[in-house]
């Protein structure tokens, strides 16, 4: 067998598991990434009482496909004596037996293996050019492992502990977002993807492109305003329209002109979080 699994539907690339307990976690969380894109995962999480006592129950035929396919799966990604264990559940194909089999074999129990998860969470950076999606996968993951062992990571957390792994090509984003007193992970979530978008198109665009906007000495025949020409002007109509505003998520106006914004005073400070997508 092949020491990495190419799964061509969810564009991963596993490595097989063996049955080395310092790989556990790692795997864990990639091969959790991988049935998550081929929409196993919700399966596994929703039936994790059932993992736990045992007591897992046959359902429907749409269950049962779901719990065959996870069988498979591991059965193609484990090697060695993972794979004995899998093995045994060869007879009724059982996935969800077998991954609770896996995790009984390998987890570690008990505070250790909470402190273990805690420590990866933290120390996980977004690093520069990074799509942000792909770190929300494996933070996320973590999240769902800490809450299942009782560790409560609230989406507050998550939010401060995201913030603060940023890397420093966000730093402008992230100096912003402190000013913003109602930001949730979702919002932080969505913005960041706006972001790393903008940051794309701006490395994407030719020295020529940047050296007119940037460069150009001259005013602007639609506001008078002198550095930038009409086509890039902020009071065009194009440019309104593609503008999205911080506070309700809306395009065509900014955060002080939002009319869900009850403090517009407060709210000019932050007009550069105003994004252009």
């Amino acid at each position: 067998m092949a020491a990495l699994i190419d799964m061509e539907r969810s564009g991963m690339r596993l490595k097989v598991f063996k049955g080395d307990p310092n790989e556990w976690l790692s795997w864990r969380a990639k091969f959790e990434a991988m049935v998550d894109a081929d929409g196993l995962l919700d399966f596994m999480l929703s039936e994790a009482e059932a993992i736990k006592t045992g007591s897992i129950v046959e359902g429907d035929v749409a269950w049962r496909k779901k719990n065959q396919k996870l069988y498979c799966k591991l059965v193609i990604c484990t090697e060695g004596a993972p794979n004995g264990v899998v093995e045994q559940q060869k007879e009724s194909r059982s996935g969800l037996a077998a991954w609770s089999a896996l995790i009984k074999k390998y987890e570690v129990k008990g505070n250790v293996q909470k402190a273990a998860l805690l420590d990866r969470l933290l120390r996980d950076v977004l690093s520069n050019r990074e799509d942000p999606d792909v770190y929300f996968i494996r933070v996320e993951q973590l999240q769902r492992q800490l809450k299942a062992m009782e560790v409560d990571v609230t989406d507050s957390m998550m939010m401060v502990i995201v913030m603060s792994k940023m890397s420093e090509s966000y730093a402008g984003l992230r100096t912003v977002l402190d000013t913003v007193g109602d930001l949730t992970y979702d919002k932080l979530k969505e913005q960041m993807r706006v972001y790393y978008g903008r940051m794309n198109s701006t490395s994407q665009s030719s020295p020529q492109d940047s050296a007119l906007m940037t460069n150009f000495k001259g005013n602007c025949r639609r506001c008078g305003k002198y550095g930038h020409r009409e086509a890039h002007c902020r009071n065009s109509d194009g440019f309104k329209k593609e503008i999205v505003c911080f506070l309700c998520g809306k395009r065509g106006h900014i955060v002080r002109n939002c009319p869900n914004n009850k403090e517009a005073e407060e709210a000019s400070i932050i007009t550069e979080a105003d994004m252009v997508l």
